[in-house]
């Protein structure tokens, strides 16, 4: 008897996908869910592959609407199912070429992440093939390629944001709680624990629902030994923060100067694509893309020109002749699955810390705790190497050739604690430079342009400070 047998027979809840079913996937056979007490799944597989194949199954009993929701607007599709509200959302998608890029991409991808993106998108239609009353809205089939896609698409919003990127005007409602949400995240060494092991807390404030929202999930595989619990928005193919055996790790919103805003300036006598850089001009590009929008008569197609610079997609008109430009950091090198497939599957500290140095998330403040004691926090991003003295929360000229990017930042240069002498660290959407009392970053040690909220020392950050300060001898329900 193979320890899936096991399951099958100790999970009397399980769900099991037999091999007694004509025609079933291979992936379907290597792969149990189980559903505890809180009904989280548990996914064995066989395989890695047979992981994520069981992954996207259970999202799809648990949250089908919204996976299908997401995906529709990672591939640019939303108008055809929300009308008027959906355009923006398909522009933004159309003016960085997700879809394009991410179909030329794919196959540049790591096997493996390939192998879990093909497995992921078979448990969705495996899923749809056995539950014909499940009638999606118009995701019938999904793709490999579309795994990608959404990794991009979730990232675009925060990065666009990150840039000072003109946005749509949101109402006040919504401003309200934009305003009054934020999340925290503590670790405290063993020096503060009753029972001399690291603690790890995060508080994430996250919506119930939308493409925002968090589900958890165990993964477990059998062929490599990974082993993690964690939470990760629908549409992921596992979890992306959370803990295994050895160590954990949790994610705040933070506000790196990742991404800027070039100024550009089209007066060309003769070619209206032409724009101003250095001596001369650059050429821009510029094509027609076509949305299908639902509409209360039926569909309608519309057509806009988009526009494109060497820093990057062309997102707004300022008057006849001046256009702003953004630049965002690594949307279309590498991948975040493959750093978060190693977090995953770390160990230890140091094997984490490579994963991490990776820098292929692009922003979050970082806390993490490990079962040797170590407590640490990074303020995560992918920040550019640029020239001090511009306001770099502005529209930069971008016709200058020194307002460009140099090298980004690696880790060892961004603001970070490692086993303070005070024995806590703690991030509520505040600054780096009061992690904790005693072992902090310095502000004069890294550029102006780096760390948009260093001076942003939110309440919840105090009091924080003062609960972890006064802590001594916590036990586990006091950490509760």
């Amino acid at each position: 008897m193979n320890m899936y047998q096991r399951f099958a027979i100790t999970f009397a809840a399980a769900f099991i996908v037999s091999s007694a079913h004509a025609g079933t996937p291979e992936l379907a056979q290597q792969v149990v869910i189980h559903r505890d007490d809180w009904g989280v799944p548990h996914i064995y597989g066989e395989t890695d592959a047979a992981v994520a194949f069981g992954s996207a199954w259970s999202q799809c009993e648990d949250h089908f609407w919204q996976f299908e929701d997401t995906y529709i607007r990672c591939l640019g599709r939303y108008a055809e199912v929300v009308g008027e509200a959906g355009i923006d959302s398909d522009l933004d998608n159309a003016a960085f070429q997700l879809v394009e890029k991410s179909r030329e991409d794919f196959s540049k991808l790591p096997s493996h992440i390939q192998e879990l993106c093909t497995a992921f998108a078979a448990g969705y239609n495996y899923y749809l093939e056995k539950n014909p009353e499940v009638q999606p809205r118009l995701l019938t089939q999904l793709e490999p390629f579309h795994v990608l896609c959404y990794e991009r698409f979730m990232m675009l919003g925060r990065l666009t944001g990150a840039a000072h990127a003109p946005r749509n005007k949101i109402d006040e409602l919504a401003a309200e709680v934009e305003a009054s949400t934020g999340s925290n995240q503590w670790a405290i060494s063993p020096s503060k624990t009753k029972s001399g092991n690291a603690m790890l807390f995060i508080n994430p404030h996250q919506p119930w629902y939308g493409p925002g929202m968090f589900t958890e999930m165990h993964v477990r595989s059998e062929d490599t030994g990974w082993n993690f619990s964690g939470a990760m928005f629908p549409g992921s193919p596992f979890p992306t923060a959370g803990f295994n055996e050895y160590l954990g790790w949790a994610y705040t919103v933070n506000e790196a100067d990742i991404a800027d805003v070039y100024r550009l300036t089209f007066d060309h006598p003769s070619d209206p694509l032409k724009y101003r850089y250095a001596d001369g001009y650059r050429d821009a590009q510029e094509w027609s893309h076509t949305l299908k929008v639902k509409t209360d008569s039926g569909m309608e197609e519309r057509t806009y020109t988009l526009r494109k610079s060497h820093y990057g997609p062309i997102v707004a008109k300022e008057d006849d002749t001046h256009y702003l430009a953004v630049r965002v950091p690594k949307l279309y090198e590498g991948s975040r699955m493959v750093q978060s497939l190693a977090q995953t599957k770390a160990t230890n500290f140091d094997e984490w810390y490579a994963a991490v140095s990776t820098l292929q998330l692009q922003t979050f403040n970082t806390m993490y705790a490990d079962a040797d004691g170590n407590i640490f926090y990074l303020y995560n991003g992918t920040v550019p190497v640029r020239r001090e003295g511009v306001d770099w929360t502005k529209p930069v000229d971008g016709s200058d050739p020194a307002n460009e990017w140099g090298r980004y930042h690696t880790v060892d240069e961004l603001p970070q604690v490692l086993n303070p002498p005070s024995g806590y660290v703690q991030n509520c959407n505040s600054t780096p430079f009061t992690t904790t009392d005693d072992g902090n970053p310095s502000l004069k040690d890294f550029p102006s342009y780096m760390v948009e909220d260093r001076y942003d020392d939110k309440r919840r950050a105090k009091v924080s400070r003062y609960l972890l300060r006064n802590a001594k001898n916590v036990t586990f329900d006091d950490w509760q």
